[in-house]
C-alpha cells in the first residue's frame, strides 16, 4: 500500500508540473506586456514582421522598379500616390536598408530595381525628384535612402543632393533674412514662402545620416527655425510652422501641440547638436511625457499616426534612453511597446494601414515603409 501511494503521488506531481508548464507558456506576455521583455524575444517577432511586409512590398513593385499601391487608383488613373515618386519608393529603400535584413536584401532584384528607380530621377542641379513637386522632400527621402545603402559609388550623387538640398534652406543665400519666420527652415521646394517642420526633419534627417559635418553653418541656422516651431511659453510642445498647427487651436486661441510635431522637434533639435539638459529640449520631453501614447497622434486621432511612429522611434533613438518616463512615473520600454502596438496591427498580408486617410496614410506601400522605418530604428542592437 506504501509503494502504491508514493507512485500515485509521483505520477500527480508529475501531471501537475505539466499542467503548471503548459499554463505559464499559455499565459506568456506578448511584446511590450512585460517588464523588460527579452531583446531576443522583440529581435524575432519584429524580424519575422519585417520579413513578411517585405514580402507584401514585392507583390506591389511595378517593372520600372518604383513601388505603388494598387488598391488605390487616383482621379487621374494613376496608381497609388504616385505624386509623391520618387520618395514613396526612396522611403521602402530606406526602410528596407535599416532593417537586420539589410545585408540579404542589398543585391535582390527587387532593391536593384528600386534603386535604379530612385537614380533615374537624378538632375543636374542635385535635385532627385520627378517634377517640381515637392522637391525638398523627395530628394531629402531619395538622399536618405541612398546614404542606408551604403554603395560607395554613390558618393558624388550623395554629395550633389546634400548641396542642392542645403541650398534651398531659408536664409541669406536665398534672400531670407534672420527676423523672417521662416528663416533656417525647408518648405516643400525652391522658392517656397513657407517652411515647415516636416520638410525641416526630413532635410535634416537626410543630411544628417548621409554625413554632413556638425560644423556646417546649416545646422545653427536650422535650430533657429525649429525654435519658432516650439510653443515654448504655452506648454513646450510643436507646431507644423510658425503661425500654423494641424492640430488647429485651443479654448484659448493657442495653436495646439501635437505629438508628431513634437518628436519632430525633439529630433530636430537633437541632430542640430543641442544639449539634452538645454531648456528647450527638456520642455519638449516633457511635453511628450503628458501626452506619450501609442494610440493616436494626440491630440488629432489616427491622422498622420503611423508617419508619428517612425518620428517617434527616431527621435527617442536619438535621444539616447531605452526606457521613457511618463507624467505619471511609469517607465516604459517605449521600443518594446511600440513594436508590439504595430505586430498588432500588422495585416496578415503583410502591410499596414491606417483607418483614417490624411496625409496619404491610406496607401499601404507608404505605411508599411513608415512601419518598418520605426521597427527598424529602436531595433535591439546585438542582432
Amino acid at each position: 500500500m506504501t509503494r502504491r501511494f508514493s507512485n500515485r503521488f509521483v505520477f500527480l506531481v508529475a501531471i501537475l508540473s505539466i499542467l503548471a508548464l503548459v499554463m505559464s507558456a499559455a499565459t506568456a506576455s506578448p511584446i511590450g506586456d512585460q517588464a523588460k521583455p527579452s531583446d531576443s524575444l522583440v529581435r524575432t517577432q519584429v524580424k519575422a514582421a519585417m520579413s513578411r511586409a517585405i514580402r507584401w512590398l514585392e507583390s506591389q513593385q511595378r517593372s520600372d522598379g518604383s513601388f505603388a499601391d494598387t488598391a488605390i487608383v487616383n482621379d487621374d488613373g494613376s496608381i497609388g500616390s504616385q505624386g509623391i515618386q520618387p520618395a514613396l519608393t526612396a522611403l521602402v529603400v530606406y526602410g528596407i536598408a535599416r532593417t537586420p535584413l539589410a545585408d540579404e536584401m542589398r543585391n535582390t532584384d527587387m532593391m536593384m530595381r528600386a534603386i535604379a528607380y530612385i537614380k533615374k530621377h537624378v538632375k543636374p542641379n542635385g535635385g532627385i525628384y520627378r517634377d517640381t513637386f515637392a522637391t525638398t522632400y523627395q530628394t531629402s527621402v531619395c538622399l536618405a535612402a541612398l546614404a542606408a545603402v551604403k554603395d560607395p559609388a554613390d558618393a558624388p550623387i550623395i554629395a550633389a543632393a546634400q548641396r542642392y538640398i542645403k541650398s534651398l534652406q531659408a536664409n541669406e543665400q536665398a534672400g531670407v533674412v534672420p527676423t523672417s519666420l521662416n528663416y533656417g527652415g525647408w518648405g516643400y521646394s525652391a522658392g517656397s514662402r513657407e517652411a515647415d517642420l516636416s520638410n525641416l526633419q526630413f532635410a535634416l534627417t537626410a543630411l544628417k545620416e548621409s554625413g554632413l559635418t556638425k560644423d556646417d553653418a546649416v545646422w545653427e541656422k536650422a535650430v533657429q527655425f525649429v525654435e519658432r516651431c516650439q510653443n515654448i511659453k504655452v506648454d513646450g510642445g510643436f507646431i507644423y510652422r510658425p503661425g500654423e498647427s494641424k492640430a488647429g487651436v485651443d479654448e484659448k486661441g493657442n495653436y495646439r501641440s501635437y505629438l508628431s510635431m513634437t518628436y519632430a522637434g525633439l529630433l530636430s533639435f537633437i541632430y542640430c547638436d543641442v544639449d539634452k539638459d538645454d531648456p528647450r529640449v527638456r520642455a519638449a520631453v516633457e511635453w511628450l511625457r503628458k501626452h506619450y501614447s501609442l494610440e493616436e497622434n494626440f491630440p488629432i486621432g489616427k491622422q498622420g499616426l503611423y508617419y508619428s511612429y517612425q518620428t517617434m522611434a527616431k527621435a527617442l533613438a536619438a535621444y539616447g534612453e531605452e526606457t521613457f518616463l511618463d507624467a505619471t512615473g511609469k517607465k516604459h520600454d517605449w521600443f518594446a511597446e511600440l513594436a508590439s502596438s504595430l505586430l498588432k496591427k500588422q495585416n496578415a498580408q503583410g502591410f499596414w494601414v491606417n483607418t483614417s486617410s490624411r496625409w496619404f496614410e491610406a496607401d499601404r506601400v507608404l505605411v508599411t515603409a513608415y512601419a518598418i522605418l520605426a521597427l527598424s530604428e529602436g531595433y535591439p542592437a546585438s542582432h
